[in-house]
C-alpha cells in the first residue's frame, strides 16, 4: 500500500484539509487576536469551508501556537 494511502485512511479527511481554499493561518491569527483581548490561553475554532478543528495556544511573552486538525466523514467532534 503506498505510502499516500496509509495517510489518508488514517487521518480521514485528510485530503479536504490539505486542499482546503481557505486560509487556516489567517484563521488562527483572528483567534489568536481575540484570545488576547479576553486574556485567554486557549481557544478552538472550525474552517467554514472544509470543517478542519483549530486549536491556538498562547504561550506567553508573544508566543503562541496553533494546530490543524482534519474533521472525520460523518462525525462531530
Amino acid at each position: 500500500m503506498p505510502f499516500s494511502s496509509r495517510g489518508a485512511k488514517y487521518y480521514g479527511n485528510i485530503h479536504d484539509l490539505l486542499n482546503c481554499g481557505g486560509n487556516h493561518d489567517k484563521i488562527a491569527d483572528a483567534l489568536y487576536n481575540q484570545l488576547q483581548s479576553q486574556g485567554e490561553v486557549y481557544g478552538t475554532t472550525e474552517c467554514g469551508k472544509c470543517g478542519a478543528f483549530i486549536t491556538v495556544s498562547v504561550r506567553g511573552n508573544g508566543e503562541w501556537e496553533h494546530r490543524e486538525f482534519a474533521k472525520k466523514g460523518g462525525q462531530e467532534r
